[in-house]
Parts: structure tokens; sequence; C-alpha cells
């Protein structure tokens, strides 16, 4: 049950991110090279990438956050292609607690 849920969410964050991906670079969204925001993202807010994944389309989603999960950073980018900010925020819920919650 678990791994089904996780790997639902994972697949909605990814749907998620491709759709906003292609409206953001339409649109001259926040896109920049991936060592440019790779470089900002740590300065700023000492965020580095702990999860990675590719889409059956070949898009990169990324999810950089801080020590802690205390700031966290969506973002993607197609193959050779800049890297765009999807989301951003601030904490996190650990989906394992809540499952357990309610299983």
């Amino acid at each position: 049950m678990k791994s089904r849920l996780t790997a639902a969410v994972a697949s909605t964050t990814l749907l998620i991110a491709w759709t906003a991906s292609a409206s953001l670079a339409s649109a001259g969204g926040v896109c920049a090279p991936h060592t440019v925001v790779v470089d900002r993202l740590a300065a700023a807010y000492g965020e580095k990438p702990k999860l990675r994944g590719t889409t059956k389309s070949d898009y990169t989603v990324e999810v950089f956050s801080s020590k802690d999960f205390a700031t966290w950073t969506l973002t993607v980018r197609a193959e050779g292609g800049p890297t765009c900010l999807i989301a951003s925020g601030r904490g996190r819920d650990r989906l394992d607690d809540h499952l357990a919650a309610h299983s």
C-alpha cells in the first residue's frame, strides 16, 4: 500500500512538473542554465539536489532542499535545455509517518 501511494504521488508530481515546464518555457518563466540554478539555490538557501527522476519524455525533475527540508525547490529541465523553477516552499510532511497513522 505504501509503495503504491508513494508511486502515485511521484507520478503525479512528475506530471505536474512536465505540464508546468511546457507552460513556463512558453511563458518566459523562471529558467536558467542548470549550473546557475544549482549555484544560486546553494548560495541563497543552502539547498542541494536531494531527489532526481526522469520522465518518459526525457525531462529531468529535481527536488532541492536545505538541511532537514527547511526549504525546498522543485525544478524541471529538458535534455540540453534550461532548468525551470516549478515550485518552492518551506517545511515538509513525511509521507511514511502519515501513511503509518492511516493504515
